[in-house]
């Protein structure tokens, strides 16, 4: 048995940066590729494959053979830790977003080691950037849904729907008028 006093739980969407169950995808499906995150892609590919080149070329015979394949594969692992898709530890878009500049600079600092300084800049002008878009559009959340005028959804502000469901109802006797609850929210 409800009580007809009870506050109805809020249909409002989550935030943006939440997901809801309407907002989830069937099993099994991902979002589709869009071009930034082929770049990005291409960037960290890039990084690692500039990191191994680095530690085969700058170093002497018994060490280039340990750090060119170290330093790429520490890489990697650093990646898959903190920013990959799927990555083993959920952390705060800024630090997710350290570690993929850490991952660049290092690339940049090999260029630069390399005497490639103006390629550096480039990749880094580049990987900056589209780490920066790509980590602002995974801060901001999914874009909202589209929704029909009439929908709940798309009836009011965001402030004035949470305020209609916030504001209990006064209880009041048969025959009286309603009464204005007694917070100004």
């Amino acid at each position: 048995m409800t009580d007809p006093n009870s506050v109805p739980a809020p249909s409002d969407p989550q935030p943006r940066g939440e997901r809801d169950a309407d907002d989830a995808l069937p099993a099994g499906t991902r979002p589709p590729l869009r071009a930034l995150d082929l770049l990005g892609f291409l960037c960290q590919i890039v990084a690692f494959g500039v990191l191994a080149v680095w530690g085969f070329a700058m170093w002497p015979f018994p060490w280039n053979i340990i750090v060119g394949i170290a330093t790429p594969l520490a890489a990697i692992l650093v990646w898959a830790l903190f920013v990959s898709p799927r990555a083993v530890f959920s952390v705060h878009p800024f630090v997710r977003a350290v570690v993929e500049l850490l991952v660049y600079a290092a690339a940049t600092a090999a260029l630069w080691a390399m005497d490639l300084t103006w390629v550096g800049v480039g990749y880094a002008i580049v990987a900056i950037a589209v780490g920066a878009v790509s980590g602002r559009r995974r801060f901001a959340g999914p874009p909202p849904t589209r929704s029909s005028p009439g929908s709940p959804r798309h009836s009011g502000s965001a402030s004035t729907r949470r305020m209609r469901h916030v504001t209990p109802p006064v209880p009041t006797s048969p025959g009286t008028p309603p009464q204005a609850p007694p917070w100004p929210w």
